[in-house]
Order: C-alpha cells, then structure tokens, then sequence
C-alpha cells in the first residue's frame, strides 16, 4: 500500500458485500466526472518557469483553463496561474505542481462564472491548504516559537478567512436553483433572502 491514491496495492481482508456495493455505486459516480483542468510545470535552472498542457491539444488545454476559472481573458488566467505558483513556492524555489494542481482541482470544481466568483474560488483553495499546512505543523508539535504561536492564532481565529469587500465574510456555495438561473453564487452569511443574495441578471451575481 502506497501513500498516493491511484497507486494502490492489495492489502488486508476482502471487502464486505456491504462495501462491494458502494465500490459499484462510487464507480459509476466516478465515471461521470469530468477530469479537472491541470498544467504541467517545469522549472530549468537560470530559466523562467515554463507551463504547458498535460496533453497534445494545446488550444483545447487554453479554453479549459479558461473556462476553469469563469473568464475569457489570458491574462487573467496567466496572473492567477502566476499567483498560485507563487504562493505553493517553498524556500528554494521550488514550486509544488500537485499543490498548484490540487488548487485548480477544487477552483474548477466550484465552477466560477466570471472573474469574481474565480478570484473567490482561489482564496478558497489557497486558504484551505495553507490552513491544513499550518494545522500539519501544529499537529506534528513543529510550532514551538511566540511567533510561530502567534501566526498559528491568526490562522485558526473563527474571524479569520475571505471576507467580502463589504467586510462580510464570503462562503462560496452552490445554488443551482431556478430562482437564480441556475448560477453559483457566493453567499454572504448575515442575509436571509437569496434574492438579495444572487442577482444573475447583474456581472458578478452579488448585491
């Protein structure tokens, strides 16, 4: 057995007929999602950082990019790319593409409409693996320092996380309803009516 998933070897007692059944049911799950948006990234010493698709269609690899982060301009797409690789940049350097990649998994499984709801979805992503990061050192006992502590506070304060210009903290949630088009919408928590909530007749969906 082997610390990846995709990679695994046969270990331990046969399944129950119980968890056969739900093998089935997650198979057939898994057979209807589509593959999620990714790059290839390569890192030639004394050189830019060089991007590429994951396979031979070029054009088709842009537009899903594209389309993963709810825009239609390049630049757009190539200043997020840029910031992503930044932040999963260690000490060295070295940027860490399964992190990069694990990002744009969840940024394209949210589904952004436009710019907004991407730049959302990234701080989403972004904030979610920073806070496990931070929660696998605290966990491990590497945060010994008053600083440290202190970073680890800000990290793990309940008023910590994305907020809204507004000062509202943002929840990005799901709302496939016929009451706003079928869009997915940012929630603002604090609001009790979604219509005030999701505008989809106005370019970002928030009032």
């Amino acid at each position: 057995m082997t610390d990846r998933i995709g990679n695994m070897t046969k270990t331990g007692h046969d399944p129950s007929d119980a968890e056969k059944q739900e093998v089935v049911a997650a198979t057939g799950r898994q057979n209807q999602r589509p593959p999620r948006v990714a790059i290839d990234i390569r890192q030639p010493e004394n050189a830019a950082v060089e991007i590429s698709p994951t396979h031979s269609d070029g054009p088709g690899w842009q537009t899903r990019l594209k389309d993963a982060l709810g825009t239609s301009s390049n630049r757009f797409v190539d200043v997020e790319l840029a910031r992503l690789m930044t932040i999963f940049r260690d000490r060295a350097g070295v940027i860490d593409a399964d992190a990069v990649n694990a990002a744009l998994a969840v940024i394209d499984g949210l589904k952004p409409q436009n710019e907004i709801e991407a730049a959302l979805a990234v701080q989403i992503a972004v904030t979610h693996a920073l806070v496990m990061k931070f929660s696998a050192r605290l966990y491990s006992g590497s945060i010994e320092t008053i600083p440290q502590q202190d970073s680890a506070a800000l990290i793990f304060s309940p008023t910590a996380g994305i907020h809204h210009p507004n000062g509202f903290p943002v929840e990005y949630a799901p709302r496939r309803t016929a009451k706003n088009g079928g869009r997915t919408c940012p929630r603002l928590p604090g609001r009790t009516s979604n219509r005030r909530q999701c505008d989809p007749s106005r370019e970002g969906g928030i009032r």
